[in-house]
């Protein structure tokens, strides 16, 4: 490939593009597949780090953050393409990340976040579900923007509205802060934990990010680990995969092993409590949560030697059983009010009777 490939599918997706911007919803299937082809034959140039920044210096975010935008104008699956090409060209790449936030582009993500979630209120749900597709391609292309990006992280960490995209993405509450009714598929939440476990355990974390995620950290450790928890997604798996006979979407976009999610779940936990930036959030659930992990880590233990299901719980089990220990050996975070270990060394003055001759020379 050279520099020109780059160049050449950039034009000419930015042109197909714009063709669907401006066409009717009713345009061909066969011009909207088009457009698609030559998206995806962009998507292959730009994981090249350097396509990525040639890309982006021809002004390419701003177009794919704009076609992602058209709700109405633009046919999902153009959107959710133009959000996968946007994660590909950051994810790695510090210079296009740099970019991405000298724009102003992290409002932009989100906004397109919560957008597809009122468009699907507003239609009753009638687009067979579509919300989540986006939203799932949102929250990946936001987590590589940011992710290893020191002030992304920060930027996106004091957003209020970025928090709460998280939260939605972990199915805690929707866009008007209450408890989500939203549709979720497992992708989405998995996308959505993996994202928050990069921000709460990344190098630049500390405790004040870490206590801004308290509610999620503690809804994770009580909702995700719970063994019940499984049906749950695999009826969204279900769900999921009932709706894409429909739509043809990439079943990697709507389903996933909910094992997975589990073990994302408590490696999580135990990074926090290894960490020791703040741990506060885990050991106001110790009881709950070491009382589900005895549990599981009997369960799993009385599996038959030498099955299937045994082998695949290996990896879990080694997961409960740190967890756990990290539990039992984690210290509150509270600074000690009696001036303990870590207190601030006071140095005062000489006392009135002392006349200096103790002071070395």
């Amino acid at each position: 490939l050279k520099i020109e490939d780059a160049t050449e599918g950039s034009s000419a997706a930015t042109t197909t593009t714009t063709t669907a911007k401006s066409e009717p919803a009713s345009s061909s299937s066969s011009s909207i597949n088009e457009i698609e082809e030559v998206l995806l034959e962009l998507q292959d140039i730009v994981e090249q780090i350097d396509f990525a920044k040639s890309f982006a210096a021809m002004g390419g975010m701003p177009f794919l953050i704009g076609c992602a935008s058209h709700i109405r104008d633009v046919p999902r699956s153009i959107r959710a393409a133009c959000l996968s090409i946007l994660g590909t060209m950051c994810q790695n790449n510090p210079s296009v990340q740099y970019i991405m936030l000298e724009q102003g582009n992290i409002p932009k993500l989100i906004n397109i976040y919560f957008s597809d979630i009122i468009a699907h209120d507003h239609t009753g749900g009638s687009d067979g579900g579509s919300d989540t597709l986006i939203r799932s391609r949102a929250m990946h292309a936001m987590s590589c923007c940011i992710r290893n990006h020191h002030m992304g992280e920060k930027i996106f960490c004091m957003n209020e509205q970025g928090r709460a995209m998280i939260e939605n993405g972990l199915k805690m509450m929707n866009h008007s802060g209450t408890r989500t009714t939203t549709t979720a598929t497992a992708v989405l939440r998995r996308k959505a934990l993996f994202f928050l476990q990069a921000l709460v355990t990344s190098d630049s974390a500390d405790s004040d990010r870490i206590q801004l995620f308290t509610s999620a950290i503690q809804y994770v450790a009580t909702r995700y680990l719970d063994p019940n928890f499984k049906e749950e997604l695999e009826a969204e798996n279900a769900d999921a995969s009932s709706s894409n006979d429909d739509n043809n979407n990439n079943v990697d976009d709507l389903i996933t092993n909910p094992l997975d999610i589990r073990e994302l779940a408590l490696s999580m936990l135990t990074r926090i409590l290894e960490q020791k930036k703040s741990v506060n959030a885990l050991l106001d659930m110790k009881s709950n949560v070491v009382g589900m992990g005895v549990r599981r880590i009997s369960t799993l233990r009385s599996l038959e030697n030498g099955s299937e299901e045994k082998e695949m719980a290996e990896e879990e089990l080694r997961l409960w059983e740190g967890l756990v220990t990290s539990l039992a050996r984690a210290v509150r975070d509270e600074v000690n009010p009696d001036g303990g270990a870590g207190a601030p060394l006071m140095l005062g003055g000489r006392p009135d009777d002392d006349d200096g001759g103790t002071i070395a020379q």
